[in-house]
């Protein structure tokens, strides 16, 4: 593969290649694709990403000394820390040791290619499900409309859901959902005050509203109540009106 050097703003195109794979369960031919990429492709600004990528692939093989070699090479790059391996009993089902409770788990990249795996999340069992984001490794408009379309549809099941490691999803979907950025297409933003709403952060509702009726030059949301919300982090999800706009996005 040729060395792409990447625009500022442009995510490199290994990113949505890796998860397209991934998705479509080819997780060693994606590994060896974006493995390639990383070693010998100048990859801009979507470089620290593909990283990240790469580690959850080398988890999701059960690559540990691969994992931890370049967990070694990304500090030194990136004089940040580098991901923790989980081991693998820290990795079962959440379901088994919980009553029962459904577990689902967002993982590598959140595209328009994710379909069969949230396809996985609609048929979750369990009166109430709980979803991880911790592994989330970013997002696109195409990623958060079929993420919210099956939220929705657990919703019209008559499950509750709950969100862990909640701080990764929202980091992902407030640096999209900004004033002033009109690009950012309208299933972002409805999914962000879903999420708003599943965690009972009115607060952040109603900044994210009053922003987004700027931008769009419409009325802003309205918070709606939780009917059967138990407790933060717990909720029922309820639809949420947003103009349909085309996808037009971009990483930083």
């Amino acid at each position: 593969m040729p060395a792409v050097s990447p625009a500022a703003n442009d995510v490199a195109p290994i990113i949505g290649e890796t998860a397209t794979l991934f998705a479509n369960g080819q997780a060693e031919e994606a590994l060896s694709a974006l493995s390639r990429s990383v070693r010998e492709a100048e990859l801009g600004n979507s470089a620290q990403q593909a990283w990240l990528m790469l580690f959850d692939l080398y988890q999701h093989l059960g690559m540990r000394v691969e994992f931890e070699a370049l967990a070694l090479e990304f500090v030194v790059k990136f004089e940040r820390s580098a991901p923790a391996w989980i081991e693998s009993d820290e990795r079962h089902d959440p379901a088994l040791a919980t009553g029962g409770i459904g577990y689902f788990a967002l993982s590598g990249m959140l595209t328009g290619a994710s379909a069969p795996e949230l396809e996985k999340l609609r048929n979750t069992p369990g009166q109430t499900v709980r979803i991880e984001c911790g592994r989330l490794l970013g997002l696109d408009g195409p990623g958060c409309r079929l993420l919210r379309e099956a939220l929705l549809s657990v919703h019209d099941a008559g499950k509750e859901v709950m969100l862990s490691g909640e701080s990764r999803l929202l980091a992902f979907l407030e640096r999209f959902c900004q004033a002033g950025k009109i690009e950012t297409d309208a299933a972002a933003w409805a999914l962000l005050f879903d999420v708003y709403r599943t965690l009972d952060l009115k607060d952040r509702f109603e900044e994210a509203a009053v922003n987004y009726a700027v931008t769009f030059e419409v009325s802003p949301p309205s918070w709606e109540s939780q009917p059967g919300a138990q407790a933060k982090g717990s909720a029922v999800l309820q639809p949420v009106e947003a103009a349909d706009q085309a996808l037009i996005l971009s990483g930083e």
